[in-house]
């Protein structure tokens, strides 16, 4: 599972509510991400600074002085550029039920990854405990979404072939390097819609379903 738009609320929303927060132009913000993205589309996009940021070739701190200085010359608005990123994260909220639904798959012996390209971001470790048997982040492993060796690297962490793994992402793009690596690819729209791909990926066998329910009764 991808963890910023599919376990979290959407990027651009996101970053959106964070602009506002710190008075900039949400337009001029995007502008400014694009910028550090850089060109290019596939596997080759996002040639700039912000692969290297996920790649974990940039520290955090670096990126937070390049972009709060780029902010201020396109704005004028002088942003702080220390604790940057976490200000800029306390704006994505965490879906819980779609964690929640992670939790159950893993719970029924499944086993399962949060696979994320990092901006030296925290993530909510007590919240997203006991739903991964992997916690993946790309600057702690020298990869980025969508190259198909960090796919390949998350398989073997899970001792699972390619073919045998489910990967959810909102960004076209990764679920298509996934799909090149050799694993299922599900483009996360909706939490519906994704719990949906799940249950028909991951069907809750029979027989336990009825041992379950002669369990309840039992109680």
């Amino acid at each position: 599972m991808d963890w910023v738009g599919v376990l979290t609320t959407g990027f651009e929303s996101s970053v959106a509510a964070w602009s506002r927060s710190e008075g900039l132009d949400v337009a001029a913000v995007m502008d400014v991400l694009a910028e550090l993205r850089g060109a290019g589309v596939g596997e080759q996009a996002g040639s700039g600074m912000i692969t290297a940021l996920e790649r974990g070739e940039v520290g955090p701190e670096t990126f937070e002085r390049a972009l709060a200085l780029r902010l201020r010359r396109v704005s004028g608005v002088a942003v702080e550029p220390s604790g940057l990123m976490g200000r800029l994260f306390g704006h994505f909220e965490v879906d819980l039920r779609l964690l929640a639904a992670v939790r159950r798959l893993r719970d029924r012996g499944h086993r399962t990854a949060l696979l994320s390209n990092s901006w030296g971001n925290d993530y909510p470790r007590t919240l997203i405990d006991g739903a991964f048997d992997q916690v993946l982040i790309s600057g702690e492993i020298g990869l980025r979404k969508p190259q198909p060796e960090i796919f390949w690297h998350a398989a073997r962490r899970l001792g699972v072939a390619p073919h045998e793994a489910v990967f959810v992402d909102d960004l076209a793009d990764n679920v298509a390097g996934a799909a090149r690596a050799g694993m299922i690819g599900v483009l996360h729209e909706s939490r519906a819609a994704t719990e949906r791909a799940l249950d028909g990926h991951f069907p809750v066998p029979e027989e336990a379903g009825a041992g379950s329910e002669g369990r309840d009764r039992a109680h």
